[in-house]
């Protein structure tokens, strides 16, 4: 639950998480929805795209916004129940989305994003934190928050497993010669 989930942190910060979700929802024309059915993520897909296509991540991975591959994999995981998406909505438009996927008894946080008119709301921790009571409803033990070292992972993780990088080259001779320079360059 959120509770659980946030119990390590300090009072105060506990306070103002649940004080700032608060407020938000309180807002007219302000929820937090699932998106889990083939036909949900449909809707989910329709309405988040023009949200995301403008946060940083559309720039420099696969989304939603730029790839049906990805569109794709999130129909045919709405059918065995694997996918679960949120939006957290303010005065009836998209703040924040989160994609993220069930294994075993974890959920894999995938995407998150938020509209930067919202910002001063801090829309996606917002939607993080109200997530977590519907996940823990689901049987969700532990959230994985994937790679990366943005700072609400540092804020909320009890655990953290080091990334390791590994560059891997073929046998031809550009491929040696790339090899024999990344060697140097490393040094």
């Amino acid at each position: 639950s959120k509770e659980e989930t946030i119990a390590h942190l300090k009072k105060k910060r506990r306070y103002n998480i649940n004080r700032q979700l608060a407020r938000i929802l309180e807002s007219p024309d302000s929820c937090v929805q699932l998106f889990r059915t083939p036909a949900e993520i449909d809707n989910f897909i329709a309405r988040v795209v023009p949200v995301q296509e403008e946060t940083y991540q559309n720039k420099i991975v696969e989304t939603l916004a730029n790839s049906a591959a990805v569109r794709e994999l999130l129909r045919s995981g709405s059918q065995s129940d694997d996918v679960l998406c949120f939006t957290l909505e303010i005065g009836g438009q998209i703040a924040a989305f989160q994609i993220g996927r069930f294994a075993q008894s974890t959920y894999e946080l995938c995407q998150m994003g938020f509209d930067r008119q919202f910002e001063s709301m801090s829309p996606g921790m917002s939607l993080l934190y109200a997530s977590f009571d519907e996940l823990a409803l689901r049987g969700a033990k532990t959230l994985d928050f994937g790679p990366g070292d943005a700072q609400y992972k540092s804020v909320l993780a009890t655990e953290v497993e080091n990334e390791h990088s590994i560059v891997a080259f073929g046998s031809g001779v550009f491929a040696r010669l790339d090899s024999m320079v990344h060697s140097v360059t490393r040094s």
